[in-house]
């Protein structure tokens, strides 16, 4: 699973206006190469102009975030430098399945990692990064 998120500069957002939804904002091309295969793929997508709101995700994707919140933070990624530990909780607590034992565990482990760097590592500025302006 590879996550992106696709923000329009200041000076861009306006040049979309002219789309409709079937255009393609972006052309995506990967190329991979399986553990223990010699061959190399390739894969290509085109983003459709067409979006959803974070909120109105699947609770499975927005799971799914939280759990890429959380690796890039243990890995004190530069992407996540606003993103807080209660950031992560929060999310991590509005999307599980309570009925998924793994799941249940992983928000648990979150609150665990925050006990433990919380100590050692403040970050500065933070906020939430989902609300709405």
């Amino acid at each position: 699973m590879a996550l992106f998120e696709i923000e329009p500069s200041g000076q861009n957002i306006n040049s979309l206006d002219g789309f409709s939804k079937s255009e393609t904002l972006a052309s995506i091309s990967v190329n991979y190469k399986s553990p223990m295969d010699v061959h190399h793929r390739m894969s290509k997508f085109n983003c459709a102009l067409d979006f959803t709101e974070f909120n109105d995700l699947p609770a499975c994707h927005r799971f799914a975030a939280s759990v890429v919140m959380f690796a890039s933070m243990l890995k004190n990624s530069q992407f996540t430098k606003a993103v807080t530990w209660n950031d992560a909780i929060i999310l991590a607590n509005e999307s599980f399945n309570k009925n998924d034992a793994l799941q249940v565990e992983f928000v648990s482990l979150i609150e665990k990692a925050k006990k433990i760097y919380a100590k050692t590592k403040k970050k500065k500025g933070g906020g939430d990064i989902f609300s709405m302006k």
